[in-house]
């Protein structure tokens, strides 16, 4: 649900004008999402050369995808007509192979992972080829674009010279080359983030923020990352390129966000979204089995010091990859901790370092992992300054993760049982989720 103000930022968008920054009292700004440079082609404006791919395909049939420049391609069908055995063979351009069933495919609404590369072989297979009456039909190619292209607005030549000089009719609705320069938000002369791998904070993409577990299929971000950009969660990211282009994660490491799931507000100190993710496509699991842990919430707790944890991009300084170059740690797990104070009920403030980016990452108590808060804005500078998150102690926050029950809980382990999810918290009980979504208390759950 998007309240009125998210929803006439995304009109902005949409009209292809700049975001709308809200004021944050002394702070200037609120961290920049990054977005993920890409392009959409579909049959209506794919060139010649490319308009066959678009043809239904039948049992047997194989086709090559090969699109020289890009740095990922991912596929989204028209609906799947297969037989029961019928499957779709992807291999990608190192060599990975996956299997798409039909309810596969229909579970992500017609989407497939995304694979590192330019090239990728989609073939049609059943047991009995000659009575397979099955078929499919890419709707949709989507392909990543370095870095570069967004900061020079121009195509990589391979692509260029492939789909043409006017990339604009390619572009996602609300997103353009040559984007405005973010402004960064580290707190001192240096940036102090080193490089991190909690498994319970996530990548969300396109959009450019992060996101971390609460429940099985429920994740939290900030309000101003309910975006319609905001597709897909990965974990356990490899290193983007030496240009700071993003990589994508493993396929089995990939969550397909739930369209029209986001609960969200976007105010002065109420900046925070909860939504959810469908499993992955390839294992059937949600994020918190796969990950095998979440991230514990606390109202209570007001530590001195706080950690950021998430995915803002990185580069030389004296940027730090805001503007100016970005490098391998761009948009990939890094985390900080600084000094923290409460100037009201709501707000959290902190000399903790972030960027662009970081945007939905957790407030975390160190020692125990336990978020206090989600961080939405950047402030931080040489002169002084803090950057700020929205405190669980916000009533509609906190409602909106339908967890009033939850407290502050250490999770010691979570396993699979009967096509259902089991948590063992330490010191508070075991719950079972037999849809495997709500862990944690509240929803289908039940103490055990």
């Amino acid at each position: 649900m998007r309240n009125s103000f998210s929803t006439g930022v995304c009109l902005l968008l949409a009209a292809g004008l700049p975001p709308l920054i809200v004021s944050r009292g002394s702070l200037a700004f609120a961290d920049e999402v990054v977005p993920t440079p890409r392009l959409e082609i579909t049959s209506e404006f794919a060139p010649a050369s490319l308009s066959q791919l678009f043809s239904a395909m039948q049992s047997g049939n194989r086709k090559q995808i090969s699109l020289p420049g890009a740095t990922w391609i991912q596929l989204q069908f028209s609906k799947p007509q297969l037989g029961v055995d019928d499957y779709l063979q992807i291999e990608d351009s190192t060599g990975e192979i996956i299997r798409l069933s039909d309810s596969q495919i229909e579970s992500w609404d017609g989407h497939t992972p995304r694979f590192k590369g330019s090239v990728l072989n989609i073939t049609l297979s059943s047991p009995e080829e000659d009575l397979s009456t099955g078929s499919i039909a890419i709707r949709k190619i989507i392909i990543g674009i370095g870095s570069s292209s967004l900061s020079d607005g121009v195509l990589p030549k391979g692509l260029q010279k492939m789909l043409g000089p006017d990339s604009s009719k390619l572009l996602p609705q609300g997103q353009k080359l040559n984007p405005r320069i973010n402004p960064e938000s580290i707190c001192d002369a240096s940036d102090n983030r080193v490089t991190s791998s909690n498994r319970g904070v996530g990548r969300l993409m396109d959009i450019g923020c992060t996101a971390y577990i609460v429940w099985g299929d429920r994740m939290i971000t900030a309000g101003h990352c309910d975006r319609p950009g905001a597709t897909l969660v990965e974990f356990n990211v490899p290193p983007s390129d030496t240009t700071g282009t993003t990589q994508p994660a493993a396929v089995d490491d990939q969550y397909f966000v739930v369209p029209d799931s986001f609960v969200s507000q976007e105010t002065t100190d109420n900046d925070w979204a909860v939504f959810r993710v469908r499993p992955n496509q390839i294992t059937g699991l949600f994020p918190a089995e796969a990950q095998g842990t979440l991230i514990p919430l606390s109202r209570r707790s007001q530590p001195n010091n706080v950690t950021i944890t998430g995915y803002g991009v990185d580069g030389p300084s004296p940027n730090f990859g805001s503007s100016g170059p970005r490098n391998a740690d761009s948009q990939t797990q890094q985390t900080g901790t600084g000094p923290a104070n409460y100037p009201n009920n709501i707000r959290i403030e902190y000399r903790t370092d972030t960027q662009p980016a970081n945007s939905g990452s957790p407030i975390l108590q160190q020692a125990t992992n336990t978020s206090i808060g989600v961080h939405f804005s950047g402030g931080c500078g040489t002169r002084g300054g803090r950057n700020a998150g929205t405190s669980f102690r916000s009533a509609a926050f906190w409602n909106a993760i339908g967890d009033s029950t939850h407290g502050t809980q250490t999770v010691a382990k979570i396993i699979s049982y009967q096509r259902g999810v089991v948590t063992a918290f330490s010191g508070k009980g075991i719950y079972l989720s037999p849809d495997g979504r709500s862990i944690g208390g509240g929803g289908l759950t039940t103490r055990a």
